[in-house]
């Protein structure tokens, strides 16, 4: 077992024979213990008629396994101790949560390896999980701010599995049937492929109790995939008939979170849109009033990351807004930011990384994160040493790309969306 301090942390990490990696990590003043169980099985691994099949999973699981044949049994196995449990889908990874009083760290253990090695997929709990499902497509669609981010990977991930909704399309899920699922179970869901991360007041049995629950999990060579974004500018239009407000995004080829560009481009997001002191937000909302709803994310994974800017803006302003943006982009990449916003944006990143690491189910979430990524780096310390220098050269190499568009409307059309790259500027 390894033992390591980090961020006032102890951690003790090992792994299982079957390749399944274990991370604990001590808080001695917390009353509580978190467990995530996280691996790389999230939708974009899918193929065929699998589509959809990750995140149906992540519900038909809950409905029943081996030892604990209903939903209600499989739920009270936390909940009778007064825990909470969950779990979410994204495009490159699947996690299943829990957090309970410290003295019940093994019921925690019994769950998670109940639903991730040991679900029924009973034919009936399918046909029902098909029609929540479709409303939860039909709900996220009905909102653009919701939809917005979903539809944006048409343009970025062309013609590939990632590009398409991560949940399926309402037609994809109606094809799912228990075979299916249970065969993505099997290919996905390997030993090697996840990391189950402990942190709180951990018992001295954690170790053995791991053993216990996860020396089943099947072993097995993890899945590899590789993605494509796109090197030519894009626009993915959607209109409605009674959208009054364009809801629109512009997306740019970021770094993968296992670099240091990528802690770089994390206070470029925050230098352009963090707090109202941020370029875009004083620019967009404060000074040219053209909108209410604005925000700037960086999204990362091993294969990719994505740098968006995303806001609600008035159809008739919708050419203006994207000249401000660009130029606030070109400004950045030209000039970098001063010493006052460096400061000011490196200082909110150690504070937005400083509390989250207050909580035990965060820091389980983060540091599996970390491990699938394979990332290693001390995110304090990265912020520490960015210079302005860091700053700009970043900047350019993420603006300097073809702009990726994406707009929820009215009448929208292509024309409005000129080439705004910056290489052309």
């Amino acid at each position: 077992m390894e033992n390591t301090t980090k961020n006032g942390n102890t951690f003790k990490s090992f792994s299982l024979k079957n390749g399944l990696q274990v991370i604990l990590v001590s808080k001695e003043d917390s009353e509580t213990v978190a467990c995530s169980l996280m691996g790389k099985a999230g939708s974009m691994y899918e193929r065929g008629e699998e589509i959809g099949a990750a995140h149906f999973l992540e519900h038909i699981v809950l409905e029943g396994s081996k030892d604990y044949p209903s939903s209600d049994k499989v739920s009270e196995i936390v909940e009778n101790v007064g825990g909470i449990h969950g779990a979410a889908t994204n495009k490159d990874i699947v996690q299943y949560w829990t957090k309970t009083l410290s003295e019940y760290l093994e019921q925690s253990l019994i769950y998670l390896s109940q639903v991730a090695l040991f679900p029924l997929i009973a034919d009936k709990d399918v046909e029902k999980h098909k029609k929540i499902i479709e409303q939860e497509i039909l709900r996220f669609k009905a909102s653009p701010e919701n939809y917005l981010p979903r539809l944006a990977y048409q343009g970025i991930f062309p013609n590939q599995r990632i590009g398409g909704l991560n949940t399926g399309d309402i037609d994809d899920i109606k094809k799912i049937t228990s075979n299916v699922l249970r065969d993505y179970l099997r290919r996905m869901y390997k030993a090697p492929s996840f990391v189950l991360v402990i942190c709180g007041r951990i018992p001295k049995t954690a170790q053995e109790l791991v053993g216990k629950y996860f020396n089943d999990m099947p072993a097995g060579r993890p899945e590899e995939i590789s993605v494509v974004f796109n090197t030519e500018s894009s626009v993915v239009i959607e209109n409605r008939p009674h959208e009054e407000q364009v809801a629109i995004q512009i997306s740019f080829q970021s770094f993968t979170g296992n670099t240091d560009e990528n802690y770089v481009a994390k206070v470029i997001s925050y230098i352009l849109g963090a707090g109202k002191l941020s370029r875009l937000r004083k620019k967009i909302r404060e000074e040219y009033a053209l909108a209410y709803r604005f925000s700037m994310s960086q999204f990362t994974s091993e294969q990719f990351g994505i740098m968006s800017i995303s806001a609600g803006i008035a159809e008739k302003n919708m050419e203006l807004y994207i000249q401000l943006v660009m130029t606030e982009l070109k400004e950045l990449s030209k000039y970098g930011p001063s010493e006052e916003e460096l400061k000011r944006c490196t200082q909110y990143a150690r504070s937005i990384f400083a509390f989250m690491m207050e909580n035990p189910s965060n820091i389980a979430s983060y540091y599996g994160r970390k491990y699938l990524l394979g990332d290693q780096r001390d995110e304090m310390e990265m912020y520490k040493k960015l210079t302005s220098y860091d700053v700009k050269d970043i900047a350019r190499r993420i603006f300097d790309q073809p702009p990726q568009y994406t707009a929820i409307g009215k009448t929208l059309n292509e024309k409005i969306f000129k080439d705004h790259s910056l290489k052309k500027k």
